[in-house]
């Protein structure tokens, strides 16, 4: 968990610094495929592939803004392989709550995707989140539908966000999460 945290914060820091100094920094994505199937291998783009990934974000923020779907879209259009948040995973940040966060795991923990079409407990997590924090009245059935867009939708208008039907790190760290009884907290003040 400590490990899983520094390598997010580490990942943070170097994209800051690259973007820092007008360089795109391409994510560190687990090989995984769209089907769930991961290995704990972090994929370290080549200096083409890096290019490759600049290129694709930048169109895909020209098509779809600032948002977690262009950070999708970029990853789907660059060789890069899509990370879903397949399964969550309990945090306490050491306010006395604990909070379930979608997640896809081992060393790719929060770093990952949900969009329409994918199931399983990451999508339960941020359901019940949904229904917890922002009052929608979602079925928690790990299918994420049309009522999970719309309800994702929401959350990220009341966050002020793009709002695009995605959840990505930008969702993550601007919506609120349950932490139990009446307690919700923004993303970024338990430390996603």
């Amino acid at each position: 968990m400590k490990f899983s945290r520094f390598m997010r914060r580490a990942t943070v820091a170097i994209a800051t610094v690259a973007i820092g100094v007008g360089l795109s920094a391409a994510p560190a994505m687990a090989a995984e495929s769209n089907t769930g199937a991961s290995s704990k291998e972090l994929l370290t783009p080549s200096a083409a592939g890096q290019v490759e990934w600049s290129s694709a974000f930048s169109q895909a923020q020209a098509t779809y803004g600032t948002g977690d779907k262009a950070y999708l879209e970029a990853m789907k259009a660059s060789s890069l392989l899509v990370t879903y948040c397949t399964t969550y995973d309990n945090i306490a940040p050491g306010n006395g709550y604990w909070y379930k966060i979608p997640s896809a795991g081992g060393t790719a923990g929060f770093s990952c995707v949900l969009e329409v079409g994918v199931s399983g407990n990451g999508v339960k997590a941020l359901q019940e989140n949904l229904n917890k924090c922002y009052g929608r009245s979602l079925t928690v059935d790990g299918a994420f539908g049309t009522a999970t867009y719309n309800a994702l939708m929401y959350a990220q208008s009341a966050a002020g966000i793009a709002v695009d039907g995605v959840y990505g790190s930008n969702t993550r760290k601007n919506i609120k999460w349950w932490g139990g009884g009446s307690v919700c907290t923004k993303g970024s003040s338990i430390g996603l």
